[in-house]
């Protein structure tokens, strides 16, 4: 059977390219993205995919827009590189909904006690519940990939604010820094200390609304 993305040839039997590991459409079978998820037969068989990670992008932490991760999100976009790994921009499938998808950097999730205290930070930082902080959503793994899905802020952050303009008004500062202790409150009122406060770690959207995010994480790692 060949596949639909790279044209290699695989056995018969095979569910997924041995090249690119796309997966590969049952003969006679057309995948309708208007069939809710559903197989519809037809005359021939052609499918839209995306294709999964290879070992080697997976070995590296990096994704290529329309790959998907999990079965699920569908890379967009690289937002940019950190501590932790690579975020990008993401569609849950399943929801219906974007979200930021943040890569745990493969040497830091091989370690047992790294990845230990990683999970402990963000079981807690999940605790934390307020329109100035960034929702964390779920830990997951898949193609030997480790991730953490977060909400996605249309915005910049503070640090490129500041490069961009320079120093702030008092009139511009003061909501920022209230928004960014209401954030802090919440967090102490659940028991959670961010430690890793900087302006890499506060967003800012169209609208002027602040969000703090990395409650701990970036720092247990």
């Amino acid at each position: 059977m060949q596949c639909p993305l790279c044209q290699t040839d695989n056995p018969p039997s095979a569910d997924h390219c041995t090249k690119c590991s796309t997966p590969l459409p049952l003969a006679d079978m057309t995948i309708s993205p208007t069939a809710m998820g559903t197989a519809v037969s037809t005359q021939a068989w052609s499918v839209a995919v995306s294709p999964r990670p290879s070992s080697e992008a997976a070995a590296k932490g990096q994704l290529e827009p329309g790959t998907l991760l999990a079965e699920r999100f569908e890379i967009l976009q690289l937002l940019g590189q950190g501590g932790m790994g690579a975020v990008y921009k993401a569609r849950d499938t399943e929801l219906e909904r974007l979200v930021a998808l943040k890569l745990i950097r493969p040497e830091l999730a091989s370690h047992p006690e790294i990845l230990r205290r990683f999970k402990q930070e963000l079981i807690l930082a999940r605790e934390v519940t307020h329109r100035n902080v960034i929702r964390i959503f779920d830990l997951g793994q898949a193609q030997g990939i480790k991730f953490i899905t977060m909400e996605y802020v249309e915005g910049r952050d503070l640090k490129g604010l500041i490069h961009e303009k320079g120093k702030f008004t008092a009139e511009e500062a003061v909501p920022i820094v209230l928004q960014i202790a209401a954030a802090l409150e919440a967090a102490h009122t659940a028991g959670v200390v961010h430690r890793d406060l900087k302006p890499q770690n506060v967003m800012s959207d169209k609208d002027g609304r602040v969000y703090v995010m990395d409650f701990g994480i970036a720092r247990s790692l």
